[in-house]
């Protein structure tokens, strides 16, 4: 409920999917990432973040840039994606806050210990069972 109440939001006020939304945030962070960088950090396939790094192009958020000796290619926010990327981080912040002004302060402490654990499993389950951290069955 939580993404899908985000989605809908960027998608009505800004235009932009969930998916657009998480792409602009990451490279607005780093200031210049690669493809596979990018898909990597947003956790989804090359072919799924090129679709969604085509549109933000073509939209004019962000450009390419040949990076190197020519073999990669550097994505990064355009003057309108920085301005685009302020804006949604702006509300993402509101949001957040949002979400924490609901739970008591004893409860926010125990969401922020289980977040870096529940992450650090997820990662972990990525690269299968063995990698699994201790103490998570």
């Amino acid at each position: 409920m939580i993404s899908r109440s985000a989605s809908l939001r960027f998608r009505q006020e800004f235009e932009v999917s969930l998916g657009e939304w998480r792409t602009l945030a990451l490279v607005g962070a780093e200031q210049a990432m690669s493809l596979n960088n990018l898909a990597r950090a947003a956790n989804l396939d090359k072919g799924q973040m090129s679709r969604v790094v085509s549109s933000l192009v073509a939209r004019g958020l962000i450009a390419r840039k040949t990076a190197g000796e020519g073999r990669t290619v550097d994505l990064s926010l355009t003057r309108q994606g920085e301005q685009l990327h302020r804006r949604l981080m702006r509300v993402a912040g509101e949001r957040n806050l949002a979400f924490l002004a609901c739970l008591t302060d004893v409860e926010r402490a125990a969401l922020e210990t289980a977040l870096p654990k529940l992450h650090a499993l997820a990662r972990a389950l990525c690269h299968g069972p063995a990698a699994r951290p201790r103490g998570t069955g």
